[in-house]
C-alpha cells in the first residue's frame, strides 16, 4: 500500500490515482546507482595505477648497463701456461706506468704487460720477447716456443 501525499490516505500500489482525492501519486523513488558507478570507477582507477607501476622500470633495469672489465691478459697467460718461472713487477711512481715481467725459461720467452689506459688493475700485453736477445718473437715462433700462449694478440 502506498500513501498519497496530499490526503495522507492509504491506497493500492499499483492505481493510477489516489481514490480519495483523484491526485496523481508520484512515481516511486528509483534507486541511485551512484554507489555503482563510484566503485566501478574506483576499480577502473586502481587498475590503471597497477598497469602503470607495472610498466615503470626498477631502480635496477633503470641503470645503464656497466661495461666489463677488460682481462686481466697476465693472468690469462698465466692460467693457459701455468705459473712462470718469474714473475716481477717493477713499480713506479704511478699505476699506470708500472710494468710487469713473466719468464718461461723452458720455452726462453719473456711476457712484458704494462697496464691498460682505460683501467689501473687490468695488465695488458706490451710484447713477447726472445728471452736471451730480448728480441721481439714471430707469432710463428711464440706457436711453436710456447703454444698455449694464445692471448689474442698478433705479435
Amino acid at each position: 500500500m502506498a500513501t498519497c501525499f496530499n490526503c495522507k490516505s492509504q491506497y493500492p500500489v499499483a492505481a493510477l490515482f489516489c481514490p480519495s482525492c483523484g491526485s496523481v501519486p508520484e512515481s516511486p523513488a528509483r534507486e541511485s546507482y551512484s554507489g555503482s558507478i563510484l566503485l566501478g570507477v574506483a576499480l577502473l582507477a586502481l587498475i590503471l595505477v597497477w598497469q602503470v607501476a607495472s610498466l615503470t622500470p626498477t631502480s635496477g633495469e633503470n641503470q645503464a648497463p656497466v661495461a666489463p672489465e677488460p682481462p686481466d691478459e697476465a693472468a690469462a697467460l698465466i692460467n693457459s701456461c701455468g705459473s712462470p718461472d718469474l714473475d716481477r713487477i717493477s713499480p713506479d711512481n704511478e699505476v699506470q706506468k708500472s710494468s710487469r715481467f713473466l719468464l718461461y725459461r723452458k720455452a726462453g720467452v719473456k711476457a712484458m704487460f704494462n697496464h691498460g689506459s682505460s683501467s689501473a688493475r687490468a695488465w695488458r700485453l706490451k710484447a713477447m720477447v726472445d728471452a736471451r736477445t730480448l728480441k721481439p718473437i714471430t707469432a710463428d715462433k711464440l706457436a711453436r716456443r710456447l703454444p698455449c700462449a694464445n692471448v689474442g694478440h698478433e705479435l
